[in-house]
């Protein structure tokens, strides 16, 4: 049975667009358990490669990657590291930090819009993150090829053996299925008080 659950960690990214507040839930492994007050510095992520990576250079490099695809008005701003129960929901708060990446295409962002990247995983299923408010032009549905040099580098990295970031399955993804840029109606509310 394919395990549909957060964890074992999580790793909430914010960023803010011209003045709204955005999340990004990443799923991840550390190498030891942690407890609630462990300080970034001290906690270590397992790579898709068996390798280790610290929890801080982690996040900041995946900020680095998804800069290009964000409007230069964009501010990656903190994250939260969170331990999950298992095959639950619940979220035990660990650390934060603050981070300081900004976004680097000088193409503006699209209020209301959502880029969403889906993989598929080692377990067979399928992972997905969006980033609302995203650059681009062209509603549709791509594939690899299709991507500019920015979203490609997003597919690299979560391919690469070096990737911390896992599946709700547990597993690793790999292989983009496919990369959509589309409305997205829950942005548009929040952007524009709608809801």
């Amino acid at each position: 049975m394919t395990v549909n659950f957060p964890g074992p960690c999580v790793v909430t990214i914010y960023y803010t667009v011209d003045g709204v507040e955005h999340t990004i839930n990443l799923n991840c492994v550390s190498t030891v358990d942690v407890l609630p007050g462990t300080v970034p510095a001290l906690i270590d992520l397992v790579q898709r490669n068996s390798g280790n990576v610290n929890l801080s250079v982690a996040v900041n490099a995946f900020c680095d990657v998804l800069a290009p695809l964000m409007d230069t008005g964009t501010s990656f701003t903190r994250y939260e590291f969170f331990n999950v129960a298992p095959l639950s929901t619940e979220k035990t708060f660990v650390t934060q930090e603050t981070l300081v990446v900004l976004g680097t295409n000088v193409t503006p962002y699209n209020p209301g819009w959502a880029g969403t990247f889906s993989f598929r995983t080692q377990e067979g299923g399928h992972m997905k993150f969006v980033l609302g408010e995203i650059t681009g032009s062209l509603i549709g549905k791509y594939q690899y090829g299709d991507l500019s040099v920015a979203g490609k580098a997003v597919v690299d990295y979560i391919d690469s053996g070096t990737n911390w970031i896992l599946a709700r399955d547990t597993s690793y993804p790999f292989g983009l299925s496919y990369y959509t840029l589309n409305f997205n109606r829950k942005l548009t509310d929040k952007r524009f008080n709608l809801s």
